[in-house]
This record gives structure tokens, C-alpha cells and sequence, in this order.
């Protein structure tokens, strides 16, 4: 069976999930994992419309979804898996998405992993974010998807596909990840300072240890949104360059570190300064 999906890319994860589809056998966890703004939680909302034969998820019973941009508490969790404990009303599947799972703190974590150790064999639980930072024991109960960051090639494709007028540096600003290339293209301001904050970060690699902690008031500064926003610039530029510099590894995980802790509300102070000594 041909699926038609609406998400662009990812054709390997697409033509594992259509087997799914076809078989109607479905894992009771999946991970949909990777770097920010490649689509994840596109691919992933768009194949829980498909399960359940939906055409708008707001509305149907049975679909859940717990969509958080700070941290995850054990209360939140709660509610969220609470919801999926009544059988389906119109179909086999209830479907829950988990977005940012990297968010949950250790209660949390240990809430939903309850869950996934006694499955539903009518609920299926998407969880959508960044593998590395979740626990092994929850990532074990999962069917993990990789999704990876777009090629230049890729990038250029999604650009004509959706009508966007990319110029090269824009493709390049955007760090393999389409998300970010359609911010770029629809505000120059923005693209403007992506530029800068890139600039930023390749100074920052290149200076020594006290030049960079000298760097820590400047950042500390900043409202936390715009700090988050910084972190993800140097982040997806550091994942992009991977391939070409695999020693980079380090720099990501520091990176990844600091982001999250934003998201957290953790004190800025000590995440620049345990990311900029390990840079």
C-alpha cells in the first residue's frame, strides 16, 4: 500500500510507518527523535490522523496529546495518561502524543514509564523530542525513528515544493532544518540575526577559556526566550556541522545541556558557564 503524506522528507521513517498502516500492527511506543525544527511532531500528528482516519485531531476523542515548552511535571503527565485509561469510541486505537519528551523531569519520567511497562493493547503512545535526553528505561520500551537533519539538496527541494524563494545563504542558515528555513524566509530581521548569533558562536570556539567566561554577564543578560533562541542557533549549527567535524560531539551534548536547562528555567549563569567550559 502507497500512503500520500502531506509532511515532506523523511522517506525512510515514512515507509516504515506505512507497513504499519497497512498491517494495522502497530508498536504500543514509538519515539520520533531528532534535532529541533526537522518536523518530527509534523510526522508524527499527521500519523496519528492516519491511525485513527481523522481528518482534524482537535476534535476526535480519541486522540491525546501533551504539548509542552517548559518542564513536564508529574502532574501534567498524570492527567495526560489518565485520559488514555477509557477504551475507543469510534475506532481500535486510542493515539497519544508526548511532544518535547525530553522535558519530563525524573518524577515524570518515572509516571510515564508506569505506563509503557503495563501497555494498553489499544493505545498507542508517541512520544516526539530528543532520545539522549530521555532515560534508557523509557527509550527501551519504545520503536525509536530517527529523523535526521536535510541535506542542502533536500532543503533546496523543500524550498520549490512549498514555494519559498530560498537564496543559498539562507539553505545554509538554516542548518539542515526546514522549520527554520521557513522563519528565515519570512522575516529578514530574523535571518539577520541568525546570521550574527552564528558569527557568535564561531568566535566563542575559537577564543580561549577566559575570554569566554567573560562572555557569561553578556549572555546571563538576556531575557531567557532570547537566550533559548541563542542556544538553538549554536545548537543546530553544531549538529549540521557533524558530519564534517564528527569531534563535535561534545560541543552538541554541552549545547543540548544548556538548552534544556533553559526550557527548565534553570539558572543561566551556571548553564553558560558549564557550556562554555566544555566547549
Amino acid at each position: 500500500m502507497e500512503t500520500s503524506w502531506q509532511t515532506f522528507g523523511h522517506g525512510p521513517v515514512k515507509r516504515m510507518l506505512e507497513k504499519h498502516l497497512a498491517s494495522r500492527r502497530f508498536p504500543h511506543a514509538y519515539f520520533f527523535s531528532g534535532p529541533p525544527e526537522i518536523g518530527k511532531k509534523t510526522l508524527a500528528m499527521e500519523f496519528a490522523a492516519k491511525i485513527l482516519n481523522s481528518g482534524n485531531l482537535a476534535i476526535h476523542p480519541d486522540f491525546v496529546i501533551l504539548d509542552q515548552n517548559a518542564e513536564i511535571t508529574v502532574e501534567q503527565l498524570r492527567d495526560f495518561t489518565s485520559r488514555l485509561a477509557l477504551k475507543p469510541l469510534f475506532g481500535a486505537h486510542k493515539v497519544a502524543i508526548l511532544n518535547n519528551a525530553e522535558l519530563m523531569n525524573r518524577q515524570s519520567a518515572n509516571a510515564l514509564l508506569k505506563t509503557l511497562e503495563e501497555p494498553s493493547a489499544n493505545t498507542i503512545i508517541i512520544l516526539v523530542g530528543e532520545s539522549r535526553r530521555v532515560p534508557g528505561t523509557i527509550r527501551s520500551r519504545c520503536q525509536i525513528l530517527p529523523l535526521q537533519l536535510f541535506s542542502k539538496p533536500q532543503l533546496l527541494d523543500f524550498a520549490a515544493a512549498r514555494g519559498i524563494r530560498a537564496v543559498e545563504e539562507l539553505v545554509e542558515l538554516s542548518y539542515g532544518a526546514p522549520g527554520e528555513l521557513v522563519r528565515l524566509a519570512g522575516d529578514k530581521r530574523l535571518a539577520e540575526a541568525k546570521r550574527q548569533a552564528s558569527e557568535q558562536w564561531r568566535r566563542l570556539k575559537q577564543s580561549d577559556v577566559a575570554a569566554r567566561l567573560l562572555k557569561i554577564a553578556e549572555y546571563s543578560d538576556l531575557e531567557t526566550a532570547e537566550l533559548r533562541d541563542l542556544l538553538l542557533v549554536w545548537l543546530l549549527g553544531e549538529e549540521a556541522s557533524l558530519s564534517q567535524s564528527p569531534g563535535g560531539f561534545s560541543a552538541v551534548a554541552a549545547l543540548q545541556e544548556a538548552y534544556i536547562g533553559t526550557q527548565a528555567n534553570l539558572n543561566k549563569k551556571s548553564l553558560l558557564q558549564n557550556l562554555l567550559l566544555k566547549i
